[in-house]
Formats: C-alpha cells, sequence, structure tokens
C-alpha cells in the first residue's frame, strides 16, 4: 500500500510490545485518494523521499515503515505495524533460520 502524500502518520503507540502506526487520510486533499483501504491487510505502508531538481525527480530512497492491518470504521485511519516490530521480526527469523552459503 503506498498512501498518498496527504496522509501522515499520526501516533506511533506500543502495544503489547508492537509498535504501531496510526495512518491518517485526507479525503479532501485530492480526489484520487481511495475512498476505502479495505481489503489492504498485509499490505506495505511505504515511506518515500523524493529529490527534485526542479520540476524532475532525480532521487528517490525508500524505506517499508509499515504493515497494513486495519482501517477505521469511517475509513480515515489506517492501522499498521511500524516498521521496528518489522526489524525485530526480521531479527528472529534471521536468528532461527540464519543463511548458509
Amino acid at each position: 500500500m503506498l498512501l498518498p502524500q496527504q496522509a501522515a502518520p499520526l501516533f506511533r503507540n506500543d502495544r503489547a510490545r508492537a509498535k504501531l502506526a496510526e495512518v491518517g487520510v485526507d479525503y479532501a486533499a485530492s480526489s484520487r485518494v481511495p475512498t476505502s483501504y479495505e481489503g489492504v491487510s498485509g499490505g506495505a505502508l511505504w515511506k518515500l523521499h523524493t529529490e527534485l531538481d526542479g520540476d524532475k525527480v532525480v532521487g528517490v530512497q525508500k524505506k517499508l515503515d509499515g504493515v497494513a492491518f486495519r482501517q477505521s470504521p469511517d475509513n480515515s485511519l489506517v492501522t499498521c505495524n511500524g516498521s521496528p516490530s518489522i526489524g525485530t521480526l526480521v531479527e528472529r527469523i534471521r536468528k532461527k533460520w540464519p543463511v548458509v552459503s
């Protein structure tokens, strides 16, 4: 899931040792904003940093910043497991199943 630039993390929460991010969606910002994020559970929340030279894109840095699992009843928030939780899971997987050369 790639949220439009009008979306911004509202807060990060630490519940049951999981880092959560709730992302707010501003539907008034553009007619291109989806009206629902239903069905995106398990989808990626990407953080993009775009470098511009005038109107030309000259660089993009991307980072997996979360995994969506819920939207609010009014579709104004998408809740995601945050990147610290993802990093912790990756480290646990690497320890349990190390890469064999």
